[in-house]
């Protein structure tokens, strides 16, 4: 991108802008991961003493957690719609409430409509309060720093599981499931909710711009950009190809520390294995923006770097995987 001359008055405001940001990206990167590891990932860790203890087999179990997953999809639309029309802010500040909700009410089921209904409402909380809601919340903030804030904000999502796979972990040990479920619910309501609330701004709708001045912006098409039947052909396969990655993401998400068990390692021990995943995540993160970083600066915009970090992302992958196979047989 080429550098433009900037009067004072918009470098301090830019200054303001960084400040913003900033506060969005710590907030929502706390909240991020306390969210995703006492919803999305406690199953990773809970689902072997779930099962024992209601005598429910693991495919049950993991039935819940699909049906959340499956809510998600089907309400993103309308949250999407709601998060433009109130703001990140409230929208994320409810799903923390909810989320705690679904969690307290998880730790006092008996049957199993009522695990697979909780399940449910924790689905919606999920939707209103993990990355696709925290995305747009920093879009809203920083506009123009929202690409940007978006790349910091995954370095910390990705220590989710991490972190909560080990606590989980210990506190089941410790606690039970019940009372884990319990001090998750907690850690939503005492971290998150404050978070969400005042560590984001308050939503202030954007004036639609002039018809004249978006007539003449769409009628420029800039080059590369997919029209007419190859759009609609690009964009149910880019639907197809997320819809596999979050498959494969959404299975490993919740089964790695299960088949690291079923490999043969101690829990403790395939408890601490997963959990590097959030630290390799993290790595391959920091190289894109690291990469990215350099590539704008320099001008250099080639396909040496990117694929270079692809092969060595994909070589440090293989390597770990086979090294976690390699123990399981030892």
């Amino acid at each position: 991108m080429d550098k433009v001359d900037t009067p004072a008055g918009d470098v301090a405001h830019d200054d303001g802008g960084r400040g913003r940001m900033w506060r969005g990206v710590i907030a929502l990167g706390i909240t991020q991961i306390t969210a995703w590891g006492t919803s999305y990932y406690c199953l990773g860790v809970l689902a072997g003493s779930i099962g024992t203890d209601m005598g429910w087999t693991r495919g049950f179990v993991f039935l819940g957690f699909t049906v959340s997953v499956l809510v998600m999809a089907l309400i993103s639309t309308a949250v999407g719609r709601m998060i433009d029309d109130h703001g990140a802010r409230l929208i994320m500040s409810i799903g923390s409430i909810i989320v705690a909700l679904g969690l307290f009410l998880l730790s006092l089921v008996e049957s199993r409509w009522a695990w697979v209904v909780v399940w449910l409402i924790i689905g919606v909380g999920m939707r209103c309060c993990l990355y696709d809601a925290a995305f747009a919340a920093l879009v809203q903030a920083v506009p123009k720093r929202g690409r940007q804030a978006i790349s910091y904000l995954t370095l910390f999502g990705a220590f989710a599981s991490s972190v909560f796979w080990v606590v989980g972990h210990y506190l089941d040990e410790s606690l039970g499931w019940r009372q884990t479920l319990v001090v998750f619910a907690v850690l939503n309501l005492a971290i998150c909710l404050p978070l969400h609330w005042f560590g984001l701004n308050s939503h202030r709708r954007v004036a639609a711009a002039p018809a004249e001045v978006s007539k003449a912006q769409t009628s420029v098409t800039e080059p590369g950009v997919l029209q007419g039947r190859s759009r609609t052909i690009g964009v149910w396969l880019f639907a197809f190809i997320m819809s596999l990655n979050g498959f494969v993401f959404g299975v490993v998400s919740v089964q790695l520390v299960p088949m690291l068990e079923a490999a043969g390692l101690a829990a403790a021990t395939a408890v601490w294995v997963a959990s590097l995943k959030g630290w390799r995540s993290s790595a391959g993160a920091s190289s894109r923006s690291c990469s990215a970083g350099i590539c704008r600066r320099s001008g250099w915009v080639g396909s040496r770097l990117p694929s270079f970090r692809w092969r060595s992302r994909c070589s440090m992958s293989a390597a770990a995987d086979l090294n976690c196979c390699w123990r399981s047989r030892c």
